[in-house]
């Protein structure tokens, strides 16, 4: 029973080093969980916006892999803290995203927010 919480936190904890790692890579603003299209024009400085968006997934997915490693002690624990992982953890890295949209975004541009 203690492997099924972990391995659940390190599939999403893999998951979401790829995703850090494709968005540090891409040449155009990566939306956030939105699905918004943000223009190139809208962003300062495009790959400084990936890489601030891709080290917070890398963050989110540490994360994953310490919960991952606490489950195989504790199962219990494990679930409850995945369970704080989704709609508290998506609100956090949801702000955090506004904070790194907002400090990237060009003067003058409408925020999405």
């Amino acid at each position: 029973m203690e492997f099924k919480s972990a391995i659940i936190c390190w599939i999403m904890a893999i998951t979401y080093g790829v995703v850090a790692l494709v968005l540090s890579r891409m040449h155009r603003p990566f939306p956030f969980l939105t699905g918004v299209i943000i223009p190139a024009e809208m962003i300062t400085d495009v790959r400084a916006y990936n890489r601030a968006n891709g080290k917070m997934w890398v963050i989110f997915s540490v994360i994953h892999v310490v919960v991952g490693v606490l489950a195989l002690f504790n199962s219990a624990l494990g679930f409850v803290l995945l369970g704080l992982l989704f709609v508290p953890g998506l609100i956090v890295m949801f702000s955090f995203h506004k904070r790194i949209f907002n400090r990237f975004k060009t003067p003058g541009s409408k925020s999405f927010y």
